[in-house]
């Protein structure tokens, strides 16, 4: 392997992680634009970059529409249930973040992920059908309006 092979192979190294860094992270992601900011800063002034850091390669673009970078994970997965428009259980949650672009890193990531979506107050998990599932709050609490106005219709009868 030549020294051009290994550096194109360490390079495509750090392009994966921090693009991973870059779908879990929001302190990664501020650390990130802000390295962009001083390097593009540095090239209009002909400047190098601050000492101890090397110039960094982007991350490839992600697959979704918008930019994991202007999104956490707790976005994109509320847009994946509200997209569903019912619940879904963890699994089908994480490959349809995968399908986006967005990787864990973790050794576990279906506990990670649910681990994640239990600290944000928009999802609630429970038990649809003898599955565990995740669903917004919001539509658990219209589903529950609709059961009470049917209640009240059939006891009116």
């Amino acid at each position: 392997m030549t020294d051009q092979s290994y550096t194109r192979a360490l390079s495509d190294l750090a392009v994966g992680l921090r693009s991973k860094l870059m779908n879990s992270s929001e302190e990664f992601r501020l650390l990130a634009s802000l390295e962009k900011l001083i390097e593009e800063m540095s090239s209009q002034t002909g400047g190098e970059p601050a000492p101890g850091r090397a110039r960094t390669v982007a991350p490839p673009a992600p697959q979704s529409s918008q930019s994991l970078s202007s999104k956490s994970l707790r976005t994109s997965a509320y847009e994946i249930l509200r997209e569903a428009n019912g619940p879904l259980p963890i699994g089908e949650i994480l490959e349809r973040l995968n399908q986006r672009g967005v990787t864990f890193s973790a050794r576990n990531p279906r506990a990670a992920l649910s681990s994640n979506m239990s600290q944000d107050a928009r999802f609630e998990n429970g038990v649809v059908g003898g599955r565990p599932m995740w669903r917004l709050k919001e539509t658990a609490q219209d589903e529950a309006a609709e059961d009470l106005g049917a209640a009240q219709r059939v006891a009116r009868r």
